[in-house]
């Protein structure tokens, strides 16, 4: 079967073609877990997962005489051999030489003629630790892609969740360069009218704002104020200059629920928190470097990402906008900085600039593709007249996450810098802490590690002006416990201290534990058919959640060894599977009685019916289900992305039964789908 062509984005074409030498287009983390997993356990967990996400399985084709628009396409000689590397760091083997190390391993650009991705496993060590480096081309996924990768390879409990086999489907050959030329040629239009699809529904969200008088206020104040800096000539700072390529890193961590303290006592957001703590750093180097005069009043001027994805939008390409936000240098008090800076931000993220913004990034792949290269060739310098710096912000999950049974301790993002600036700031959360990783290039920034110190300082004199008292950061080990306890194989009868719940049962006691959940409403019930299904009904496929499917699932469910294996001590109550409405495609949903290993029943009902029956809720559209119910992603991926969403019931404590949820989704993949 021929490929199908799944070109680049708009976004993704330009990180593509403005990388370079001195910048390379890599985004990624270091991550440390406890305890020691070995290379060859590490490859073939990678080898045995990495078909969850597809988008790591293609590589880049570019037509000759670049004619067309670059393509993803399966690359028929994959090997996760050729993208897992042993990397040693020098002795003693501490953190200071992981990060060394990870700065000269970022400093390289990606091989285009394979998957642009690669995993470091860094060895040599001293203490119990495993460290990883993740490395990945911003063309191929963006900063919400990206966790694709993490939750395929971790796990939210220290026992591993079963997947399913690997399918072996070897992939089409790359097609012939003529082939690709004559396809491209035949291709570039109905790019071109998909670029103005996107465009017409920008300038259509556009029109409606201009349409409402409030909506339009805002947007002219932020419009006023990005010409105002615009045309305010933008000085050098020490973060500026030439870069050379040569990049290196320094990281440092906060305490998330200090920082939440701080936002809740100046009325701004995580964010604004952390640029202000970037601003007191870099007004010190200023400071370092300048003297006394390089604290004078002037403005640092930050790009920050925004996520341009809409809660329909499924697609792996990058879909991001820019804000620019000028955060205030040479301010002694760091509230009034802080509150500066959070006023800032609010009047230019109400001002839907980053729409704005996100159409012009659009415009260029109008143009015929062999002129994209030069037309994006300029943005670095275009950057470089508006912008000192970029800061990025990646949520990470509150609680802790697992790779092959070890903790994840810490995680660190890494992200590309533009050609002028020698400073760029990732900022991510992960299980009550708030990290900080400075990215600079070392010929304009010597040693990222002052500007790290100073961030401390930064930080401390914040908290202290904000009236804010240290908290202690709760360690991941009294977390783990908690969840070892909850996911341990139990040997009594009971999953926790906490009393079971006991089966479902009717309120008179009149009818069986099995019809209880579907008692309350009866009339909203729609009644099982009692009949074989034909061999052409099989190979037809169900409709989605209808009553039909149901039963189908319920047998597949209690046909499943692995999930009777992992929910024998499911007590939790019913759960529901939620299609909403979307695309032309109506709401639906299915109801299942599960208890200890067994599904009871499965019944189709109207979403409101099912959600109130519910103690566990998984809501997404049509896209998303199918995508995840013919293996195309993973469900903790999906949920991560927000491609699903728990609806309804605490996450809490629906997380000692993921592998039981990951069992329900692999039966349901053996239950064919209409069309």
């Amino acid at each position: 079967m021929k490929q199908e062509p799944e070109f680049l984005g708009p976004v993704d074409t330009a990180f593509l073609h403005v990388e370079s030498d001195v910048a390379p287009m890599n985004i990624g983390a270091v991550s440390l877990f406890e305890g020691r997993i070995t290379f060859e356990a590490f490859i073939k967990h990678v080898d045995d997962r990495i078909h969850q996400a597809p988008t790591y399985l293609k590589r880049l084709v570019i037509p000759p005489f670049n004619v067309g628009q670059p393509r993803w396409m399966d690359d028929p000689m994959f090997d996760v051999r050729s993208h897992v590397f042993k990397a040693r760091v020098d002795a003693p083997g501490g953190e200071e030489q992981i990060r060394r190390l990870a700065g000269k391993l970022i400093s390289s650009r990606l091989d285009r003629n394979k998957p642009l991705w690669e995993i470091y496993y860094l060895d040599g060590l001293t203490d119990d630790r495993t460290a990883l480096l993740f490395k990945v081309h911003h063309a191929m996924v963006d900063g919400i892609a990206a966790i694709e990768l993490f939750t395929v390879l971790l796990d939210l409990t220290p026992t591993a969740r079963y997947t399913s086999d690997k399918p072996f489907v070897p992939p089409e050959p790359l097609p012939e360069p003529t082939q690709l030329l004559v396809d491209s040629l035949m291709q570039e239009v109905s790019y071109k009218v998909e670029i103005l699809g996107k465009l017409s529904q920008n300038l259509s969200f556009l029109g409606s704002v201009l349409g409402d008088s409030e909506k339009r206020r805002r947007m002219f104040l932020g419009a006023a104020n990005l010409l105002n800096d615009v045309l305010t000539p933008l000085q050098p700072l020490a973060i500026t200059g030439r870069n050379t390529g040569d990049q290196e890193v320094a990281w440092t961590d906060f305490s998330l629920q200090e920082v939440k303290a701080i936002r809740a006592a100046t009325g701004v957001s995580v964010n604004d928190v952390m640029l202000a703590v970037l601003a007191g750093a870099v007004d010190r180097y200023e400071a370092l470097q300048h003297g006394l005069a390089g604290r004078k009043k002037r403005i640092m001027r930050v790009l920050v990402p925004v996520n341009m994805r809409d809660r329909d939008d499924h697609e792996q390409h990058n879909r991001i906008s820019v804000l620019p936000i000028d955060v205030p240098l040479g301010e002694d008090d760091p509230v009034r900085r802080l509150r500066t800076i959070g006023e800032y931000t609010r009047t230019m993220k109400a001002s839907y600039l980053a729409n704005e913004l996100d159409t012009v990034l659009s415009l260029p792949s109008l143009s015929p593709a062999i002129t994209q290269p030069l037309i994006w060739s300029l943005a670095p310098s275009i950057f470089a007249a508006v912008a000192h710096t970029w800061c990025t912000n990646v949520a990470g999950p509150d609680l802790p996450v697992y790779l092959m049974g070890h903790p994840m301790l810490r995680s660190y993002g890494f992200f590309p810098l533009n050609p002028s600036m020698g400073l760029a700031c990732v900022i991510m959360s992960y299980d009550g802490r708030i990290s900080m990783n400075l990215i600079a290039d070392k010929g304009i920034v010597d040693d990222v590690r002052t500007i790290r110190e100073y961030a401390h300082e930064s930080f401390r004199a914040l908290r202290e002006a904000a009236g804010v008292r240290p908290v202690e950061v709760v360690v991941i080990q009294e977390t783990r416990v908690v969840i070892e306890e909850l996911v341990k194989v139990p040997t009594a009868p009971v999953l926790s201290e906490t009393p079971p719940e006991p089966p479902l049962a009717p309120p008179n006691g009149s009818h069986t534990a099995q019809e209880a959940v579907f008692d309350a409403h009866p009339e909203a019930v729609v009644e099982t058919v009692v009949e074989d299904n034909t061999q052409d009904d099989a190979e037809q496929g169900y409709p989605l959640f209808s009553q039909a499917w149901a039963d189908a699932f319920r047998t597949a469910i209690n046909q499943n060894p692995n999930y009777k294996r992992t929910s024998t001590h499911w007590r939790a109550g019913a759960l529901a599977f939620l299609l909403r409405a979307s695309a032309g495609k109506p709401s639906a949903a299915v109801l299942l009685d599960l208890h200890q290993g067994d599904c009871r029943d499965a019944r189709s009902l109207p979403l409101y019916e099912a959600t109130n029956r519910a103690a566990f809720a998984i809501e997404g559209d049509h896209h998303a289900w199918m995508r995840v119910l013919h293996g195309e992603v993973a469900p903790l991926a999906a949920l991560m992305r927000g491609d699903l969403r728990l609806a309804k019931g605490s996450l809490l404590r629906l997380l000692p039964f993921t592998q039981s949820a990951e069992q329900l989704v692999m039966s349901a993949q053996h239950v064919p789908l209409e069309g």
